[in-house]
């Protein structure tokens, strides 16, 4: 039979009565950025008392952290973000950065909420929205990549059986184009626009409207 011992002022005794523990949380739990890139994080703290949390990162030589939880890029390489309770020093929470330079940036799709847009940092890989330094790399994959806005790009490369899909918008290509695929610039909203700037355009595969500025070289063929 179990016993509960009471104090004089009603207060239960009982060394296995359940005390409230502090638990912290961090959204997102993983991020990728690029360096000079900033993203806020969210801590949350339950449990009881207060909710306030110090913030530090293991390598401020790849990422820092303000006292309000603004994670900004400084170098490549992944960094540790911790937020621990100002209530319980002893609980925290943390979560990787991963700062990443210009380069490659590969079209995986699969966003539940929009597999097909281009502006989604899950869809590609790594999870980044392709900037204006990067190459976008489209490969087959079960959802094709469409722009829901203007779009501004180092270079741009449509594998065989692949699609593009500019719609009524305009993709800027500053230092190359290469498809054998198929990119497709009008839909019912208008007419949207291929613009190359520079370096080679290797256009094989089915085109939309696509306009050729300063040195570009190489033949147009398709659609």
């Amino acid at each position: 039979m179990a016993v509960l011992a009471y104090g004089c002022g009603g207060e239960s005794l009982n060394p296995g009565a359940t005390v409230a523990q502090i638990q912290v949380s961090l959204s997102p739990a993983a991020l990728t950025l690029r360096a000079g890139d900033s993203q806020q994080f969210t801590a949350q703290v339950s449990g009881g008392g207060s909710t306030a949390v110090t913030w530090s990162s293991s390598s401020v030589s790849i990422a820092t952290v303000s006292s309000s939880g603004a994670v900004t890029g400084i170098g490549a390489g992944a960094s540790t973000i911790k937020a621990t309770s100002v209530a319980d020093p002893n609980k925290s929470a943390t979560a990787v950065v991963t700062v990443v330079g210009s380069g490659n940036v590969t079209w995986v799709g699969g966003n539940p909420a929009s597999p097909s847009e281009w502006s989604a940092p899950t869809n590609w890989l790594p999870a980044l929205v392709p900037s204006a330094t990067d190459t976008a790399v489209i490969g087959v994959t079960s959802s094709s990549p469409t722009l829901s806005a203007d779009v501004t790009i180092a270079k741009v490369t449509v594998a065989t059986g692949a699609t593009l899909t500019v719609g009524s918008k305009t993709l800027t290509v500053g230092a190359g184009l290469s498809t054998k695929g198929k990119i497709t610039t009008k839909d019912t909203r208008g007419v949207g626009q291929v613009v190359i700037k520079g370096g080679k355009a290797d256009l094989e595969g089915t085109l939309g409207t696509v306009k050729l500025k300063g040195s570009t070289k190489g033949a147009l063929t398709g659609a």
